[in-house]
């Protein structure tokens, strides 16, 4: 049997380490599988479905991301969702 490795730049990892240290946004953490294709995450309709669910315990906009990244730099394109309609 073997250990997966800790990965220390997971927002799983980190997150729940600073919440309660410094500022942050209203954060919660949804474990999801999805694929990547090309430069887009490619998510089935139960994972849309849990990412609405949770999405409407937060007021719009809601900012979306990965494990590892949002792409910020582009969030209009990224991970910026104005309403649930998205």
């Amino acid at each position: 049997m073997t250990d997966k490795p800790i990965d220390f730049n997971d927002i799983s990892f980190w997150y729940p380490k600073i919440k309660n240290l410094v500022p942050t946004p209203k954060t919660e953490i949804l474990p999801l599988s999805w694929n990547l294709k090309g430069n887009n995450i490619i998510i089935d309709k139960e994972c849309f479905e849990k990412i609405k669910e949770v999405a409407k315990k937060f007021e719009f906009p809601v900012f979306i991301r990965g494990s590892h990244g949002s792409g910020k730099h582009e969030w209009k394109n990224t991970c910026f969702v104005k309403t649930i309609g998205q």
